[in-house]
């Protein structure tokens, strides 16, 4: 059980770590395609970027990086943070449970096995 626990808190900070990574790329870009655009702008004023197709291009190509988080789901964030906390927290009570197990009542094993399986079973969506 407290294999599975370590498994899957594992899989969870990988999860945050990707939908971090993901959100910070698509901002990086979007905001390096703007500045690229108005640095060039300004260095090299006899291209005459204002008034090129290209300015308009790459500032929709910078503009439209942003908008795309709004199809992310930030508030995932939020709930893979507090499912981290909770396996944490069975994956203790198991700890302890296992260390010593003579000073345990059956009663708070069966509490902790009942959170662990509300837990699995809200994380497949039953």
């Amino acid at each position: 059980m407290i294999q599975f626990l370590n498994q899957a808190i594992v899989s969870e900070r990988a999860g945050l770590r990707f939908q971090i990574y993901l959100i910070c790329g698509l901002v990086g870009t979007g905001l390096g395609a703007i500045v690229f655009t108005v640095v060039i702008s300004l260095l090299v004023p006899q291209w005459k970027w204002a008034s090129t197709t290209e300015w308009k291009w790459s500032s929709t190509l910078g503009g439209l990086f942003l908008p795309t988080l709004s199809g992310l789901p930030l508030k995932d964030i939020s709930g893979r943070k507090d499912r981290i906390r909770a396996l944490l927290f069975i994956k203790y009570g198991f700890e302890r449970v296992h260390s010593d197990p003579g000073h345990v009542e059956a009663a708070e094993l069966g509490r902790l096995e009942e959170r662990f399986w509300q837990l699995i079973d809200i994380s497949l969506g039953r």
